[in-house]
């Protein structure tokens, strides 16, 4: 139960932290909202991790919001870049390391 809802809530944090970061001024509730539409929106498109979907998502939640277009796109992009793509260099190197030490 704690992952379930964990999950979601780290992953609003983050993007209310790129949001707040990048100009954007919008309450935390509001962030959270336009996040799982968007979230909603990217589970139902045929594409692995809702990739393209989810920042489409997000960028129109955002700026429906209020958030003007560039912060609410640079939000979007910063937080796909930290939460998605980011993992797969550090899924490499993890790989690479459990490899060498004959784990798998």
């Amino acid at each position: 139960m704690v992952g379930a809802l964990g999950l979601p809530l780290v992953q609003v944090v983050g993007l209310a932290l790129s949001v707040h970061a990048l100009g954007g001024d919008l309450p935390f509730i509001q962030v959270g909202a336009a996040y799982m539409a968007a979230r909603l929106l990217a589970n139902a498109a045929p594409v692995p991790g809702g990739l393209g979907a989810l920042e489409a998502g997000l960028i129109a939640g955002l700026t429906a919001l209020g958030v003007p277009a560039g912060p609410a796109t640079s939000a979007g992009l910063v937080y796909r870049l930290l939460t998605f793509w980011l993992n797969v260099p550090l899924g490499a190197l993890a790989l690479g390391f459990v490899q060498r030490r004959g784990y798998v």
